[in-house]
């Protein structure tokens, strides 16, 4: 089914469910085939996110390996992994990425991602990244796509704001031991 059906929907769930109860070698291998062959966007994000079930790195690669073609949902899919694995090389992905989409869904999808992606990195990253963010939350034509951009925004700071509060821990604990 996942490599013979018709349906594309039909190959999607089953490698799905090959990522799900196989989570060997042999089944990656099988199902970077598909992601990288499958006449459907639908079927090779399927079989990327169940690789990425399987084992990240392998799903990091396998994004990175489809990034430069991936459209439709196969980029959305391309763009979770990379959201959150990826690294500062993928920056420019993410900028082609939402230049491509005209969609107003996938566009509100990927600006999330963007945002999480940002999230994750470092302060010289996040600082590239935010001038994007802020364009798209004062220019988007459609009010939920800036509104998107604004929460972005919103959870790079959180995420910020998390990461100085473990640094305030452990520098309290840190001195609590030295006294």
């Amino acid at each position: 089914l996942s490599k013979e059906d018709p349906k594309s929907s039909i190959r999607d769930a089953a490698v799905a469910k090959l990522g799900e109860y196989f989570k060997d070698q042999e089944t990656v291998d099988f199902l970077k085939k598909i992601a990288l062959t499958d006449s459907s966007y639908l079927a090779e994000g399927g079989a990327l996110s169940a690789i990425r079930e399987i084992d990240e790195l392998q799903g990091l690669e396998m994004a990175r390996r489809l990034a430069a073609s991936a459209k439709g949902s196969l980029l959305l899919n391309v763009a979770l992994v990379l959201a959150d694995k990826g690294d500062k090389n993928d920056l420019s992905f993410f900028q082609k990425a939402y230049k491509s989409i005209t969609e107003n869904n996938s566009k509100y999808a990927l600006i999330t991602l963007i945002g999480r992606f940002a999230a994750n990195q470092n302060p010289e990253l996040i600082q590239e990244v935010l001038p994007m963010l802020k364009n798209i939350s004062m220019s988007e034509s459609a009010w939920f796509i800036r509104l998107a951009g604004i929460q972005a925004i919103s959870e790079i700071g959180m995420k910020t704001q998390s990461r100085l509060e473990e640094i305030r821990t452990s520098i309290s604990k840190d001195s609590k031991k030295t006294e």
